[in-house]
């Protein structure tokens, strides 16, 4: 830690001392895995871990396809992906099929075939010919008119110019849990792609929820279904907390979601504004993009620090102007192998008196685009279990021997 105050004394002479102590590391989940009940709801959080110079994990995607290969015949899957280029996850979306699954999958356009952001591989037009024989009964490709054209957009709600649908959720109607017990009404959501790049060789995370049918029933209704039948808004502006647009939870997951496009607020933002700072405050942040379009949340980061909050930032890709905010207040930035997108709050939130551990979580970066632009999930999620779980991962990524921390 000394080093860090030393490199930002000779770099930045303005900023701040970095005192980046920071509390013990919990103990190890199995697997970098947490398991917590609710009532009758189970939740699991996974990990994949990239440390010591690993170059891939494949504890997502194998917990993907179990959950696709124990889904059984009558059962429904249904998904939303940015992209499903990992052979074995189609696979195991094929098997389904063949033992009578109704299966339904929503890509994005941009990786339709002939876009320029393809890229070149046949998975999703392999599983597209095998669900359906490319008739859009039981796959959809997000893009202006069903084809791809050269222009347009390539979100499904999102009809912005250069929207993209970026959402990672599959919902399945039965399946089993970690645990082998059979359950229903299943929702994964989080980070990760259905890909080896951005599914297994880089930090992630997902969350599984059990059991809890009105949140599975709000993510078929208010959210996959717009998508599937690409539902439009006015202005590109679907979330709309006064009517419930967009905005949903669970029956007692303690959970709620955020669904971009949205044009009148900064959907993380406004969310970490609830923060009440104190001395036992902390936030930790792990994002893939911390753009300097988003500079507010960096910002707010440095006012919930200088009113107490411990603050510790770790990114794979940051803006000049973030960076600088950031560092100029000592918050000591890291860069890592990440596709995270996750802030980890521990503190009073929304009024209480109590210390409340909550975790935001899904597919919205920090970068314009999640919010304005794209179909995104931003999802609050509160459980001190599943909470020391992404602790555990924080803290193993900025551990990490190949860390890069900013001057």
């Amino acid at each position: 830690m000394r080093r860090l105050a030393l490199c930002c004394a000779l770099a930045l002479a303005a900023c701040e001392p970095v005192t980046d102590a920071r509390p013990p590391v919990p103990a190890a989940p199995a697997r970098v895995m947490a398991a917590s009940s609710i009532g009758g709801v189970r939740l699991e959080a996974h990990f994949t871990d990239m440390r010591a110079g690993a170059t891939q994990d494949l504890s997502i995607l194998n917990h993907l396809i179990y959950l696709i290969d124990n889904a059984p015949a009558g059962a429904t899957i249904r998904t939303a992906i940015h992209n499903i280029s990992a052979n074995t996850v189609q696979a195991a979306l094929q098997r389904a099929k063949d033992r009578g699954v109704s299966v339904y999958v929503v890509l994005s356009g941009n990786h339709h075939p002939g876009d320029p952001e393809d890229d070149g591989d046949t998975s999703p037009e392999d599983l597209q010919a095998y669900l359906d024989g490319g008739s859009g009964a039981r796959f959809r490709w997000c893009v202006n008119g069903g084809t791809y054209t050269g222009a347009g957009w390539d979100g499904c709600i999102a009809k912005a110019s250069s929207a993209i649908m970026h959402s990672k959720l599959l919902l399945i109607s039965r399946t089993r849990d970690a645990t082998g017990v059979t359950r229903d009404y299943v929702t994964w959501f989080g980070s990760a792609n259905m890909t080896y790049a951005t599914g297994a060789n880089t930090y992630n995370n997902t969350v599984t929820v059990y059991g809890d049918r009105t949140l599975y029933d709000n993510f078929v209704g208010e959210y996959w279904t717009k998508l599937w039948n690409k539902t439009a808004y006015a202005s590109n502006d679907y979330y709309d907390s006064a009517t419930g647009r967009g905005y949903f939870g669970g029956l007692v997951a303690n959970l709620q979601v955020y669904a971009s496009p949205e044009q009148q607020t900064d959907l993380v933002y406004n969310r970490l504004t609830y923060i009440d700072p104190d001395t036992s405050c902390a936030i930790r942040v792990a994002e893939n993009m911390f753009n300097d379009t988003r500079n507010n949340v960096a910002e707010l980061l440095v006012a919930k620090k200088r009113q107490g909050c411990w603050v510790s930032v770790a990114v794979g890709t940051i803006g000049s102007q973030s960076l600088a905010t950031l560092r100029n207040a000592g918050i000591a930035v890291r860069r890592i192998n990440t596709h995270d997108k996750f802030i980890l709050v521990k503190g009073k939130y929304a009024g209480s008196t109590a210390t409340r551990r909550i975790v935001f979580t899904g597919s919205h970066n920090l970068s314009h685009s999640a919010n304005y632009l794209n179909d995104e999930l931003f999802v609050k999620l509160e459980d001190d279990t599943i909470y020391a779980g992404f602790r555990y991962s924080w803290e193993r990524m900025t551990e990490d021997e190949d860390v890069y921390v900013y001057p």
